[in-house]
């Protein structure tokens, strides 16, 4: 009889081949972008669509985490499902001669293609050992397309310069250039009704989340303000962050998606509550000028963040302190300086997208002239 692990070794592998008989790439993409995790396809999403339009033949690759590089860690059915709410054709293989390879993390995901491998920044916080600027997030990278001068200068230690290519935040163009997102108009498709301003709770999902540390100061300021919470996706979906989930259910008084339009979210809020090692304080202040305060977890806050996050808003060590700090801030209504955005996150006009798709030509001359 067959031992049971060498039976469930067979299994999978015959799971593996039959999945990976029946998909399907494109065998002429010129450029591909490479799935890990769902929420990657708003990144993509607005260079896809340029890329096409001038006539690059570009692929978006959802591979089943049976034979995608991240395993399942891919939320596979939550990515299709986003793909197919916003129209978007996809392949469930990966073209390995695709001239260029992009992804939002590092090079090895992108292990099975042969060719010039991209990665898209996605945001960052200004923590000195944050993901986004370190060694192992550029290694094995043919370029990096990230947000502003900040980040550029900081990959120079381990990238030449020509090859980083500074082009703001492409997911928001549509939101900087549009101006359709209305506070009232997003209250009332989530069926919302207040008279308080909106505190906007954006907490991360690791060792650095708040969320069980700060639920009781945030209960203080219910009286004073509606708050509106949107969990980090990875909060959202995995089984051992669900009982953090679960503190943000009690606490809210509206819960998001963790998948919702991030942009929906800022545009109603009249203040910002982040987690500091997260890039979404930073995103927020970049897509409106709104107060900001950031929660750190870290002791030595001031030796293990850049100075920018203090001149960008108030930072709270201790649970203590929250509310004052969280009440001066709105009261005061301190918003943080537009070139200093700009600097860090990248330019606000509208134009990233452009950028990133210029970029993209760089790396593919010939196709250039032939566009």
């Amino acid at each position: 009889m067959i031992g049971s692990k060498l039976a469930a070794k067979i299994l999978n592998l015959m799971r593996y081949h039959l999945v990976n008989s029946r998909c399907k790439k494109f065998k002429n993409s010129e450029i591909e972008f490479y799935l890990t995790d769902a929420f990657e396809i708003y990144h993509f999403m607005p260079i896809y669509f340029m890329l096409l339009e001038q006539g690059f033949k570009v692929g978006l690759v959802a591979e089943p985490g049976c034979i995608n590089t991240v395993g399942n860690w891919f939320d596979y059915n939550e990515a299709v499902k986003i793909l197919q709410q916003n129209c978007m054709d996809y392949y469930t293989k990966a073209n390995a001669g695709a001239k260029i390879a992009i992804t939002t993390q590092y090079a090895s995901l992108l292990k099975k293609y042969k060719n010039k491998k991209v990665s898209l920044s996605y945001g960052f916080g200004l923590n000195k050992d944050n993901f986004a600027h370190t060694e192992r997030a550029t290694k094995g990278l043919t370029a990096r397309l990230v947000h502003g001068e900040f980040s550029r200068q900081q990959i120079t230690r381990y990238m030449a310069p020509e090859n980083i290519y500074a082009v703001g935040f492409p997911k928001h163009d549509h939101d900087l250039v549009n101006h359709e997102y209305q506070k009232e108009t997003i209250l009332n498709k989530y069926n919302i009704k207040t008279d308080k301003p909106v505190l906007l709770y954006l907490p991360t999902w690791d060792e650095d989340a708040s969320i069980k540390k700060y639920a009781p100061a945030f209960k203080n300021l219910k009286e004073k303000f509606f708050l509106l919470v949107k969990p980090h996706h990875c909060t959202a979906r995995l089984r051992e962050k669900w009982e953090d989930l679960d503190i943000l259910k009690n606490l809210a008084d509206y819960l998001l998606d963790g998948n919702s339009l991030f942009s929906e979210a800022v545009f109603c809020a009249d203040i910002v509550v982040a987690d500091a090692k997260s890039g979404a304080g930073l995103e927020a202040i970049y897509l409106k000028s709104v107060p900001a305060v950031f929660i750190s977890l870290r002791e030595r806050t001031e030796d293990d963040y850049y100075d920018y996050l203090f001149k960008i808003g108030g930072v709270i060590t201790e649970p203590g302190t929250f509310q004052k700090k969280v009440i001066d801030a709105y009261e005061n209504e301190k918003v943080v300086d537009n070139q200093m955005v700009e600097f860090i996150y990248g330019l606000r006009d509208g134009k990233s997208t452009e950028r990133s798709v210029d970029a993209l030509k760089c790396l593919l001359p010939i196709l250039k002239e032939n566009i």
